[in-house]
């Protein structure tokens, strides 16, 4: 611990603090407990610094993975574009063919991995990663726009982190686009308690028909979630 990273994950830096605040010290992921919070390093002002933070296994190098996690994690950059740029351009960005890239490769002048990514940072961006929420197609009224709007690999399925962060930045931002704390987190446990309350495990991943079928994940988060945001304060004004 200290400056080693707990687990390989990313979580939005406001979201970790108000974890910490609340003692929910445990990754929202995979739920290993976590002592400090670190900041993502700017990775055009400090490449060595976000390199170290990206190498979760603290070995010196980074692999295709977490490469692809790091740059994931904190630019708006499509996944698709990303994984064919890291296999078409892996053998300039690791010269010596030892299926990492260590400090000295990321850095390097003119073929590097920095210095591709902030070439081509516009090209990789993909719109639906900063939508407002008014780009976003509403889920009840059109179901399969949504689904497909946040499908952001087209592999016609959704994970359950893909389905729960997709909840969050439909139902849980403001105006901007900007999460909004506490609801994220409830968002965040709901989502994941009716996963596993409908039988879902860690590693599934639901097809349109089955995220939409009658009183399937859809229709329960709809229900509890999105009515409940205009009947629940009225049940509570009452009991006042």
């Amino acid at each position: 611990k200290g400056r080693r990273r707990v687990c390989d994950h990313y979580i939005h830096v406001q979201c970790a603090e108000y974890l910490k605040k609340n003692k929910e010290t445990r990754c929202p992921a995979c739920g290993v407990p976590f002592n400090t919070i670190k900041k993502m390093p700017d990775l055009i002002k400090d490449g060595r610094e976000w390199f170290t933070v990206v190498d979760a296994d603290c070995s010196g190098n980074l692999t295709q993975e977490e490469i692809e996690a790091g740059m994931g994690a904190v630019l708006p950059m499509d996944r698709v574009k990303l994984r064919k740029a890291i296999d078409m351009n892996w053998a300039d960005w690791d010269p010596d063919g030892d299926g990492t890239i260590d400090l000295n490769e990321f850095l390097r002048d003119g073929k590097g991995l920095r210095e591709f990514i902030l070439r081509n940072l516009s090209a990789l961006s993909k719109d639906n990663m900063v939508a407002r929420p008014q780009d976003v197609p509403q889920l009840d009224s059109h179901p399969l726009e949504w689904f497909e709007f946040w499908d952001q690999d087209g592999s016609g399925t959704l994970e359950k982190m893909e389905i729960i962060r997709a909840m969050i930045k439909s139902f849980c931002v403001n105006t901007n686009g900007e999460p909004l704390v506490k609801p994220a987190h409830d968002m965040r446990k709901i989502a994941a308690l009716i996963w596993h309350d409908m039988g879902y495990h860690e590693f599934d991943s639901l097809s349109f028909t089955e995220f939409h079928r009658p009183h399937g994940f859809a229709d329960t988060i709809v229900h509890n979630w999105v009515n409940g945001q205009f009947f629940g304060e009225d049940e509570e004004a009452k009991m006042e």
